[in-house]
């Protein structure tokens, strides 16, 4: 259900807060010139257990191209976490 709700988020997105989310998860600043097929690593999503549910941010792990999920209630809640962690991000890129 994560997973489903955060790429119905990614299909919503405008372009540049598309651009975002893959800085954040990835490091790049637009997608290979080959497409998402010539990345490096395959993004993966880890939905966590665990993790309560409405009190962690997810996590990005660029250099391996995964995004950690906590367990949230709703969709809403993810799209806000996912906000919320990207606005606070530090800039750096990968060129």
């Amino acid at each position: 259900e994560q997973v489903e709700w955060f790429w119905g988020y990614v299909g919503e997105c405008g372009r540049a807060e598309r651009l975002r989310l893959l800085g954040w998860t990835t490091g790049m600043v637009r997608p290979p010139v080959g497409g998402f097929a010539q990345m490096p690593h395959r993004f993966t999503i880890q939905c966590d257990p665990d993790e309560a549910r409405d009190q962690h941010l997810p996590v990005a792990h660029t250099c391996a191209f995964q995004l950690d999920l906590p367990l949230y209630p709703s969709k809403e809640v993810l799209v806000s976490k996912l906000r919320t962690a990207m606005e606070h991000a530090h800039d750096f890129q990968l060129v």
